[in-house]
């Protein structure tokens, strides 16, 4: 009888708790033009974050306040948009619109958010009077959970699709697209489809809970808006939705019934490009005669050193630099040989070790911006790939869609092709092809294949903008 009651009485909270839910939707949606800033968090608002903010007297009272927190909680996340939480300072510019919206202190809301365990608090080093603010795990989450509601609603409510498909239909990726990587992006982002279902079930498996559940759905939401930040019309940067999506969780999207089945990556991109990077911003001469061009003698030597760790096939660099620097793990390493070449130095064993073993490319590497280092060498060799026409015809030819990331690509094809391993391959050799003809540096490249969900091939939302009637 107990447990009966108990049911009972979670079911009617439950019920409740969508009421009020439902009403600070409608409440939100009434708002000026003029408080979009506020209005935006209205969509994405869960119950989990919802029923949590009801605890608080002020946000019962007050349910400006409640929209208010919500998006400032919203714009805390948005600068820690990867995988790094970080304390940060609330901008001047949003406390005068917080307190000028809500009419309430955005110290006291947000010291309420703090007693839910929605934020974080310390006090800034440089001025302990300034408090700095993150979000907390249960924080993520809760903006998680806000999205997959979101994108469940926007799935079954017509009347919603239709109004974001709305706003969606003068969303463009690029304009006047005429280079046929920032076409192919464009095409890729926009005819990009999944199965809620399956991304529910799934996404856990490769997300921890936190920050990183949160940033795959804020990702799903751009899909499913068809909302998505500008791309980078240099192609200096190749970080749009599909490349900031874990590779695991790009198994769960289709592309016009092709699953995601593969990654075509070069293996330690950066690191394979760093000593003939630092070879041309030398200046060194191919042949050094006398002997005030001794060092660039001695620099082309460890060059040839370098490239033949990074560049050959028959080693593996991370795992030899693991043994040598004497970390715990492959992916410390791979991190370490990252972020030590872009200047930073929480690795000092491996700034030891490459400074001991490559004294000279250590010394012309420390005379150039070494925090632009990775930028660098991304605008010099890694845009150059996405760059390439004839990777595009080439895998039109075989019938495979292929979208530019981050040090590699994408690649989207009928799982139940028997060629498919071939084709996977004639890629993988043109791009290694490519590398060493045009780029003059034999890269290794890898191909990690995704195991496909069942019936991803006929998932079919978002639907396409221009099919759905408004």
């Amino acid at each position: 009888m107990k447990n009966k009651n108990q049911n009972s009485n979670n079911s009617g909270r439950n019920v409740a708790s969508n009421q009020l839910l439902q009403q600070f939707r409608e409440n939100a949606a009434k708002l000026a033009p003029e408080s979009s800033l506020f209005k935006s968090a209205m969509e994405r608002t869960g119950i989990m974050f919802h029923d949590r903010l009801m605890r608080k007297r002020r946000f019962q009272k007050n349910w400006k306040a409640t929209t208010a927190s919500i998006q400032l909680v919203r714009c805390i996340a948005a600068v820690n948009d990867g995988n790094a939480v970080e304390y940060i300072s609330i901008p001047s510019e949003l406390v005068r619109a917080f307190q000028s919206f809500t009419g309430e202190s955005i110290t006291k809301c947000l010291a309420d958010l703090v007693s839910l365990d929605m934020l974080a608090v310390k006090s800034s080093k440089n001025s302990p009077k300034i408090k700095q603010y993150k979000l907390t795990q249960l924080g993520y989450s809760s903006l998680h959970w806000g999205n997959m509601e979101f994108l469940n609603r926007l799935e079954c409510e017509k009347e919603l699709w239709h109004k974001r498909a709305k706003i969606s239909s003068d969303g463009k990726v690029a304009s006047e697209i005429r280079c046929p990587a920032l076409s192919c992006i464009h095409d890729g982002l926009n005819n990009i489809t999944f199965d809620m279902r399956i991304v529910e079930d799934a996404s856990n498996q490769f997300c921890n809970v936190g920050i990183q559940e949160f940033n795959f759905s804020e990702i799903l939401c751009k899909f499913a808006t068809r909302r998505f930040d500008a791309i980078d019309k240099t192609l200096i940067s190749l970080n749009h939705e599909l490349s900031q999506i874990p590779e695991k969780g790009r198994a769960l999207l289709n592309y016009k019934g092709m699953p995601y089945v593969a990654t075509l990556k070069i293996r330690c991109a950066h690191a394979s490009f760093f000593a003939t990077y630092i070879h041309d911003r030398s200046g060194a001469p191919i042949s050094p005669t006398t002997n005030s061009e001794r060092k660039f003698c001695y620099l082309l030597q460890e060059e040839q050193r370098w490239n033949e760790l990074f560049c050959s096939p028959d080693t593996d660099p991370v795992e030899t630099i693991r043994v040598a620097c004497g970390f715990t793990d492959y992916a410390t390493t791979e991190k370490a040989i990252e972020h030590s070449l872009n200047g930073s130095k929480k690795f000092p064993e491996f700034l030891k070790w490459f400074k001991m073993e490559y004294p000279m490319l250590f010394e012309f590497w420390k005379a150039t911006d070494v925090s632009e280092t990775t930028n660098e060498i991304g605008h010099r060799f890694g845009r150059q790939f996405a760059l390439d026409d004839e990777i595009y015809k080439l895998a039109k030819r075989l019938g495979v869609k292929i979208i530019p990331v981050v040090n590699g690509f994408g690649v989207f094809a009928k799982t139940d092709s028997i060629m498919l391993d071939k084709k996977l391959e004639t890629l993988r050799e043109h791009l290694s092809q490519f590398s060493e003809e045009v780029l003059s540096v034999p890269v290794v490249v890898n191909t990690a294949r995704h195991s496909v969900v069942s019936g991803l091939e006929q998932a079919t939302f978002p639907k396409k903008v221009d099919e759905s009637p408004i």
